[in-house]
């Protein structure tokens, strides 16, 4: 009996176990990240910080793509990332090269007018570089990386490297000749570290939610606010029906030149048949083909069909978005407070991997002349 009963007691102490090993794997499943971020640069002739520092940049800016989205914490530094860490993984690689060369040269600025003006004694530095990237976006299945989209692109340039060539490394500035003939206040290395830092990658945002979120145009017409100044049908048929109907069918004169004269002569009837031409009346009236030119674009703002696919994991809830319409950008949807940005407010999010189509206001964006996709809001319930 105490035999039966200390299996049944073992066989509890088992269950209960196996219960709170499956409470905790669930538990652990429902604060699993959504997304980890992880980004490697390998740039030759680059120190290792330089290229540490290019991967910290990328990861930071990718970050802002997903707003919504739980991101899980980058590793400690040198540590690589545990795979399985989120349920998806955006991977990014930079791969080129950076070519630094001596100091090309030196600017000197005088500021003020005066004896004893201030002085600037500015440094350059050649640097050159170039480098690709390639985004994957996987998800994390059976224990394994299955790929959801890849694609590569140029890495962008900071707006501190602009065009590219010498670089300002250093400067002097003080009151006197002797700055002018100074020599820099700074090592030739710690020169190359601040050229470098031109290099670094510019934003990534629109590479990414241009590429996982699709949108293009499906048609385009003028808003409704705008064609009034050019709806010519209305004129055309108001003065087609009440003047021109009733002017030149004048039932009171036909009636008045019929009886007494020409009544028996029945000419008056080929006349009534020929002046009442409604035909004629409508080809006048037909320009309802000049709805299709209204005002001129850019003009007004567009009513816009567009499509948008969501090739992301998470639901869509808004964005920000360029398009293109006849070679002109139009930010679509609702400008907000101050006019600043437009942003697409969806009424029902898009699920990830679905693609629809939608009716949205446009207008013109000449601050982005580029078409493409610049931030997104997500909408992801945590399970």
């Amino acid at each position: 009996m105490r035999s039966a009963c200390s299996l049944i007691g073992t066989l509890h102490l088992l269950g209960a176990a196996s219960a709170l090993l499956l409470a905790a794997a669930r538990a652990e499943d429902a604060v699993l990240p959504e997304l980890d971020i992880v980004a490697t640069s390998k740039l030759s002739n680059a120190p290792k910080e330089h290229n540490e520092a290019c991967a910290t940049a990328l990861r930071n800016c990718a970050a802002g793509c997903f707003q919504g989205v739980l991101i899980d914490a980058p590793p400690e530094p040198g540590t690589a990332a545990k795979d399985g860490a989120a349920k998806h993984r955006l991977l990014i690689e930079q791969t080129g090269s950076v070519t630094l060369g001596g100091i090309t040269g030196t600017q000197t600025k005088f500021d003020g007018g005066s004896s004893g003006q201030l002085v600037s004694r500015i440094w350059l530095m050649d640097v050159q570089g170039q480098s690709t990237l390639q985004f994957r976006l996987l998800k994390w299945d059976g224990g394994k990386y299955t790929e959801m989209e890849k694609w590569t692109a140029p890495t962008p340039r900071s707006e501190r490297a602009g065009a590219g060539g010498p670089v300002e490394v250093s400067r002097l500035s003080g009151r006197g000749a002797d700055v002018a003939s100074g020599k820099m206040p700074i090592s030739l290395d710690d020169a190359r570290r601040n050229a470098l830092m031109s290099l670094l990658p510019g934003s990534i945002k629109d590479l990414i939610l241009t590429r996982l979120l699709a949108v293009t145009v499906a048609s385009t017409k003028a808003d409704e606010k705008g064609t009034p100044k050019k709806a010519e049908p209305k004129k055309a048929d108001e003065k087609a029906e009440p003047k021109q109907a009733d002017e030149k069918a004048e039932p009171k004169k036909a009636d008045e030149k019929a009886v007494p004269k020409k009544a028996d002569e029945k000419a008056v009837p080929k006349k009534t048949p020929a002046k009442t031409p409604p035909k004629k009346v409508e080809e006048i009236v037909e320009p309802k083909k000049t709805e299709v030119t209204v005002a001129p674009l850019g003009a007004v703002d567009r009513s816009l069909e567009i499509t948008i696919e969501n090739k992301t994991p998470w639901p869509l809830k808004s964005l920000e978005a360029v398009v293109s319409v006849q070679g002109k950008p139009y930010a679509v949807g609702e400008t907000l407070q101050g006019g600043r940005y437009v942003v697409l407010e969806l009424a029902n999010p898009i699920a990830g991997g679905q693609k629809e189509t939608i009716t949205t206001p446009a207008r013109p964006q000449p601050n982005r002349p580029k078409a493409g996709v610049y931030d997104a809001i997500f909408v992801v319930e945590q399970r």
